[in-house]
């Protein structure tokens, strides 16, 4: 039971000082959270901003860029800026760090085209029997691969 007779103002307005304390408490704690939570889910970026980059863009030349900025809603775009001052967005994997860097993953691209590709050989299906009726006459077609055999 509660002695409301020993109830002060002094005390009134330590408790209050108290409940404003856990509620900034709170608040910090909450903040905190936050801050960790968001940087956990950031992701790795190769490139930072004023960062000197190249791509294959316009006309298909090598094209020096500065990273203007970084969206990383739609999945790691970069703004960037030519020589110019010419704005384009740029996907993370269509940049390089260097223009030796960019020539040589696309000669390495260019070989991987003119190799031809060794066509692979159909894997023999392990027949799993099923019937089908057709009119009067009974076939067995493979439930996995829809091939009639007898």
């Amino acid at each position: 039971m509660i002695d409301y007779e020993k109830i002060t103002p002094e005390l009134l307005e330590r408790i209050e000082m108290l409940e404003t304390l856990e509620e900034d408490l709170r608040w910090r704690m909450n903040q905190i959270c936050n801050k960790l939570s968001m940087e956990e889910a950031k992701p790795e970026l190769r490139y930072k901003i004023g960062d000197t980059v190249y791509g294959v863009y316009p006309n298909n030349e090598i094209t020096e860029f500065r990273v203007l900025d970084i969206d990383l809603r739609t999945s790691k775009m970069y703004a960037c800026a030519d020589d110019n001052n010419n704005h384009y967005y740029w996907a993370e994997n269509d940049l390089y760090p260097t223009r030796e860097a960019l020539i040589r993953a696309h000669v390495e691209y260019w070989k991987s085209m003119l190799e031809p590709e060794e066509p692979e050989e159909p894997e023999e299906c392990v027949h799993e029997k099923g019937m089908v009726s057709r009119h009067t006459c009974i076939e067995w077609q493979c439930k996995k691969c829809g091939e009639f055999y007898r």
